[in-house]
């Protein structure tokens, strides 16, 4: 299911030099590669308005980072070390000498960007990085999905990857030489758009205007024909059986048919509190996150209510939520829930792995 637009950003870095090393002489060379971005982002009048946030937000997160990293002049760096495996021997052929790629991309930079843009899902990056003579090489690498690491490192890893080269090795020039690359980088994000007047949080695809009367609609409570409680039966919120039917198969069927609830107009939902149902009518309305997005006890109930009572389009953006945000974010107590419930099943896996990379990390702190 769409939960909204993916937004790529170009960025390429020219004449920068590098030097490998082998400091051990163990036939394992690395070198550290800087990325300094100092062009301003172009935006356009034609852009719909996320793509506009998107870049706005890009742009200012370039420029204070630049000057948070003025001292070290780049605004991300990548490590990059290349590996001398044994010979492959094939008697048809001559033998081929076999190497493994591997690198980080270290910098402050994307966790901060995560953290203005809002984003549905993890940010990913996409590098393609042009060595000149003498090495003569190019490496594309996938695209990576970052890695949650809030630690309060000078370099957190955000990014890794690795490739193998068998066919064209690399021929690395002595450490006296240095090596002129160009790096080119595409930022993927899939943020939340802030829309009209203050209205919060709502997909690049509802319609503005549409968003901002439903929220009245929903603020001022009027001609309510449905009342929500919550889990344990102490608060009553009143709404709109047509937004629950609309957003969710199981109201729907419950609403048409004879069941207790349509006659008494009235539902209980296991597992709520009453600031669940206000964020869960929210996002029935006019796609408010805006709880969730502070919150992770509070995201993580709407992903329950969302799984609980059929409404896929929320179980999905709070997915979406939980995983893009960094891990300082995560309730202690909540993380562990969580891993427990997802341990022994293939519910929600993305954030078992989620949760099991938060506890390791509060644990080494």
């Amino acid at each position: 299911m769409d939960t909204g637009n993916e937004y790529a950003q170009d960025l390429t870095v020219y004449d920068e030099a590098t030097s490998f090393f082998d400091p051990h002489g163990t036939s394992e060379y690395y070198c550290r590669l800087g990325f300094n971005y100092t062009d301003d982002l172009d935006i356009d009048d034609d852009f719909e308005e996320g793509l506009k946030v998107f870049i706005t937000k890009l742009g200012k997160t370039i420029q204070s980072d630049q000057v948070r990293c003025s001292v070290r002049n780049t605004l991300f760096d990548v490590y990059l070390k290349v590996i001398s495996a044994s010979p492959i021997v094939d008697r048809s052929t001559a033998s081929s000498v076999k190497q493994r790629i591997v690198g980080s991309v270290h910098g402050r930079f994307f966790k901060h960007l995560v953290e203005e843009l809002h984003l549905q899902r993890p940010m990913q990056l996409q590098l393609t990085i042009n060595f000149d003579e003498p090495l003569n090489k190019t490496i594309i690498t996938k695209t990576m999905t970052l890695i949650s690491d809030p630690r309060d490192k000078l370099w957190p890893k955000a990014f890794k990857f690795e490739f193998e080269s068998i066919d064209d090795p690399w021929i690395i020039p002595s450490s006296q030489t240095s090596v002129r690359y160009t790096i080119e980088a595409k930022i993927l994000a899939s943020p939340f758009v802030k829309s009209f007047g203050g209205l919060g949080f709502i997909h690049q695809y509802e319609d503005g205007e549409t968003a901002q009367m439903n929220k009245r609609f929903l603020e001022k409570r009027a001609h309510c024909d449905f009342t929500l409680v919550s889990g344990n039966g102490e608060n009553e919120i009143r709404c709109h059986k047509m937004f629950l039917a609309e957003s969710s198969p199981f109201f729907e069927r419950m609403l048409q048919g004879n069941m207790k609830e349509a006659k008494e107009k009235k539902c209980r939902l296991d597992g709520s509190t009453k600031q669940g149902l206000e964020a869960l009518l929210k996002f029935f309305y006019y796609r408010g996150v805006e709880d969730a997005l502070n919150s992770s006890i509070m995201a993580y109930e709407l992903l329950d209510l969302g799984h609980k009572y059929d409404i896929s389009r929320l179980e999905e953006t709070m997915m979406g939520i939980l995983l893009a945000k960094q891990s300082d974010w995560w309730d202690l107590e909540l993380t562990v829930n969580l891993f427990l419930r997802t341990r022994n099943t293939e519910l929600w896996k993305p954030l078992k792995n989620k949760a099991k990379e938060v506890l390791k990390m509060l644990e080494e702190r």
